[in-house]
């Protein structure tokens, strides 16, 4: 501070007069013994000074001469701005007021103010002991006698100064110490690290408990009333039991948001207040010092907290009650290239056109209501015009009375986090798009109902998004054909997170078609959640399934044409003998051979006949879908008898390997005896020069196994990848079109079961054929 000053009060004639002054003017201080009684006299209420006489609370002015608290028609320096004014209080009496002034605006803090109280409020106890011991009636006189004095005892008594002051504390909200000085130590017995982090109450053997009670209603009380309270008295017992006195003031100490963040306060010695009343003299006379120290403490506060302000990568900004701009931070500069000043004269000006912009002029006039409200954007030009998006969160400003002053804003560029929300957005639609494009249906679960579904729904199940959404799953099947499904894929579904497979659903006109089915989990993190969302992909496969068999019919054609000279063969045999015995018949008896024996011949060859011809038919006859228990060795050993001949022919010798029990399956006996005899065909084909082929069926708990191995030429390694493919042959056009494996695979996957084959060429090939079991009999 530039000046600083002293004014007592007379409570007769209830004036305020100007005691001491020390600044520019008055370098060494200067005590007034005699003042006019209407030059530099306050009544209570008037000016900054008689303010804080009426309200007994300090009084902070930025800017004099735009404040209506101020009364600038006196006589005063025209360099005076900011003022500081902090009440000398006794005994909830005013006795005082102490004022610090300074040319430069808005120079005085809270801190300040906080620091500059406590003192007041040693200083307060000072002059009313004076006024003590003293005729007030002689104030000036003692006055100047006494600041003499001190000021010539200073260095005298610097030393008893320090070690006498009061105790100066202070408290979180919840009564714990947070800080405490020396003087506890000489006072009280206990140092300060055996105080600080204790609460007050921690002090139960050294503090009756009524005096804990009734100090804790107090403090609670100035929490609830935000007042003061000054000579609390306190009744303590020192460390060494000693009983002491003590006189506490108490205020509270809140942040620059104005939130009480705890308690400060002095306690002070009255078990022997004459020898007090000395020491606080003694204070009196490095009051001066102290308040020089700790302004000088408060301009380098002031410093720090202007660089985070210049420095922040955020514009803070505060307008008044009336919409003018009062402060902008240097940040403003460094973000949009505006000058600070260029903004505080007309920030508008900076203003885009945008209907944004609105939201500015509207939360403006929700403040004045005293309504806070939420971030909002508005949209500025910066030095270069371009436009910038920002968001701007602001606060309404209050002063001690309650009373709106103003608001402060914090503004944040905002355009590349709105360019990258846009650019989400623009790859949601195109995503929902592409989805709603799909060739599949696409579905989102959650509990079973079905609550999103994509426009190929409407074409395949006759169903639209609105009729379906909502709806339990079942709409889409059967419900047998539900609970099935779930019994049989949730477990793998909860484990893996996704499963596949192949079932039937039901269109809205209540026909059953074929379809591809594949569901995840959207969240695999949360996987074994039964009520996560899962989405639920169906492709339509009923022409696939069409085209599978008329592939299996196809191949059954082409076997059934391998098998015509085969067959022809088998046919002619019997008919050999036949028309022996016929010629037999014709010559009579001459060769002495009875007619029963000739018919009997005749009988059999023609029942070999139809035996080859039914089997034949058997192959021939349209596949039948429906499945049902098998037996897996009956439908092998049907399929070697019915090509026992050709297999003779090519020399190639079979060994079977069953076990001891039958194996049921359930299957479609057609299908896999179609599989069976493709791969035993292929074996005969493999081996010209005549082989051996084994037949090994083993079976597992939930599996049944069906290898051939066969000793033929075997397959060529780059084959072996292809030899599932339709169409794919390693024969000779005569020999087939390539279909058979093809089909059989097909058949096979069709049973949940698998196809493998290994080959080594010149050595042989092994198929091996899985099946799941379902009843052994």
């Amino acid at each position: 501070a530039e000046n600083c000053s002293l004014m007592l009060f007379d409570e007769k004639a209830g004036k305020l007069y100007l005691k001491a002054v020390k600044g520019e003017n008055e370098k060494k201080g200067k005590y007034i013994e005699n003042i006019k009684p209407d030059i530099l006299c306050f009544s209570p209420g008037e000016g900054a000074a008689g303010h804080a006489v009426k309200s007994q609370k300090p009084v902070r002015i930025k800017n004099i001469f735009k404040d209506p608290v101020f009364d600038h028609t006196k006589k005063l320096r025209k360099n005076i701005k900011s003022l500081l004014c902090i009440p000398l209080i006794f005994h909830n009496k005013t006795i005082g007021v102490i004022n610090l002034s300074s040319s430069k605006e808005n120079f005085f803090k809270e801190e300040d103010e906080r620091i500059l109280t406590i003192i007041a409020n040693q200083a307060s106890v000072i002059l009313q002991n004076v006024k003590l011991v003293h005729n007030l009636e002689k104030t000036n006189r003692i006055l100047k006698i006494t600041l003499t004095k001190l000021r010539e005892s200073k260095e005298k008594y610097q030393k008893l100064f320090n070690n006498s002051i009061d105790i100066v504390y202070t408290l979180d909200t919840r009564g714990n110490f947070t800080s405490i000085n020396d003087a506890v130590k000489k006072l009280t017995g206990f140092k300060k690290s055996e105080i600080i982090g204790k609460n007050f109450s921690y002090f139960k053997e050294y503090i009756d408990k009524k005096e804990v009670s009734r100090v804790k209603r107090k403090f609670k009380k100035i929490l609830k009333t935000e007042s003061s309270v000054f000579d609390l008295p306190i009744t303590i017992k020192t460390k060494s039991k000693t009983t002491k006195f003590f006189e506490t003031n108490v205020t509270l100490i809140k942040n620059e948001k104005g939130e009480i963040i705890g308690f400060q306060g002095s306690a002070r010695d009255v078990t022997e207040r004459k020898a007090l009343e000395k020491q606080i003299q003694d204070y009196t006379a490095n009051l001066e010092k102290l308040i020089m120290l700790k302004t000088e403490e408060l301009r380098i506060s002031e410093k720090k907290y202007r660089s985070i302000a210049e420095n922040i990568n955020d514009i803070v900004y505060i307008y008044n009650n009336e919409g003018r701009m009062t402060y902008v931070s240097p940040s403003l500069k460094k973000i949009l290239g505006i000058e600070p000043e260029e903004w505080l004269l007309n920030y508008k000006y900076f203003f885009t056109d945008s209907p944004i912009n609105n939201q500015w002029k509207e939360a403006f006039e929700l403040h004045r209501k005293g309504i806070e409200v939420n971030p909002f954007l508005i949209e500025l030009w910066d030095k270069n015009g371009n436009k910038v998006l920002m968001e701007s969160n602001e606060k309404i400003l209050k002063d001690e009375n309650g009373n709106i002053t103003g608001v402060q804003g914090v503004l944040r560029d905002v355009t590349e986090k709105s360019k990258l929300e846009k650019n989400i957005k623009e790859s949601e639609e195109y995503h929902k798009t592409l989805i709603h494009s799909l060739n599949e249906c696409v579905f989102t679960v959650k509990k079973d109902i079905l609550t999103w579904c994509n426009s190929k729904v409407k074409e395949v199940f006759g169903y639209s998004p609105k009729e379906i959404t909502g709806k339990h799953i079942s709409i889409l099947m059967k419900k047998d054909k539900f609970n099935e499904i779930k019994k049989k894929h949730f477990i793998t579904l909860m484990e893996k997170g996704f499963v596949s497979f192949e079932t039937l659903f039901r269109k809205k006109n209540g026909k059953e078609f074929d379809v591809d089915v594949s569901i995840a989990l959207m969240k695999k993190e949360n996987r074994k959640n039964p009520e996560e969302t899962a989405i639920l992909v169906a492709r339509d496969i009923t022409r696939k399934k069409e085209l599978e068999k008329s592939l299996i019919f196809s191949e059954r054609l082409a076997a059934t044409g391998k098998l015509a000279a085969s067959i022809a063969h088998e046919i002619n045999n019997p008919l050999q003998g036949i028309q022996t015995h016929i010629d037999v018949l014709q010559e009579g008896y001459n060769n002495n051979l009875t007619d029963s024996e000739s018919f009997k011949h005749i009988r059999k060859g023609i029942n070999q006949i139809n035996r080859i011809v039914k089997q034949l038919l058997n192959i021939h006859r349209p596949i039948e879908m429906e499945k049902s228990y098998v037996n897996l060795t009956e439908i092998m050993d049907s399929i070697l008898e019915l090509i026992k001949g050709k297999l003779y022919r090519n020399n190639v010798k079979i060994k079977k390997y069953y076990p001891v029990k039958p194996v049921y399956i359930l299957a479609s006996r057609e299908q896999i005896g179609q599989v069976f005899l493709n791969i035993i065909l292929n074996a005969n084909d493999s081996m010209p020069e005549g082989g051996n082929l084994d037949i090994k069926i083993t079976k597992t708990k939930n599996i049944v196994k069906v290898i051939f191995t066969d000793t033929g030429i075997g397959i060529k390694k780059s084959y072996i990848r292809k030899i599932f493919d339709p169409f794919f042959s390693t024969k000779t056009d005569k020999m087939g079109v390539g279909l058979g494996l093809s089909v059989s695979y097909g058949i096979i996957k069709n049973h949940k079961g698998d196809i493998t084959v290994k080959s080594k060429p010149g050595k042989g090939t092994t198929f091996t054929i899985s099946l799941p079991v379902y009843k052994t009999l």
